[in-house]
C-alpha cells in the first residue's frame, strides 16, 4: 500500500475546523433551546399562572371543612347532597 502524505499545516486546518465544527453545534444547540424557552415562555398564559393558588393556600382550604366534609364518612349525607342538587351545606 502507498503511503499517503499529509502536509502538517492541512492536519492543523483539520484540527481547527474541527474545534470550530464543536464550537458552532454547541453555539447552535444553545441558540435552538433560547428560541424554545422563549415560545413556550410566549405561549404561557402568566396570568392564569399568577391567578393559581399557592401550595400555602391550598394547605389552608384543604384545612378549612366545606359542604362536603363528611360525607366520605357518610353514604346516606352524600345521597342527600346529590338529591339537594350540591347547593349548600347538608344537614347530618
Amino acid at each position: 500500500m502507498p503511503e499517503i502524505a499529509v502536509p502538517v499545516g492541512l492536519l492543523l486546518a483539520l484540527a481547527r475546523d474541527a474545534e470550530l465544527g464543536r464550537t458552532l453545534r454547541q453555539w447552535q444547540a444553545a441558540a435552538w433551546a433560547a428560541e424554545s424557552a422563549e415560545s413556550i415562555a410566549a405561549a404561557e398564559d402568566w396570568h392564569r399562572v399568577a391567578a393559581a393558588p399557592t401550595f400555602a393556600e391550598l394547605e389552608r382550604r384543604r384545612a378549612e371543612p366545606g359542604p362536603l366534609a363528611g360525607l366520605r364518612e357518610s353514604p346516606e349525607r352524600m345521597r342527600r347532597w346529590a338529591e339537594t342538587g350540591h347547593s349548600g351545606e347538608v344537614a347530618a
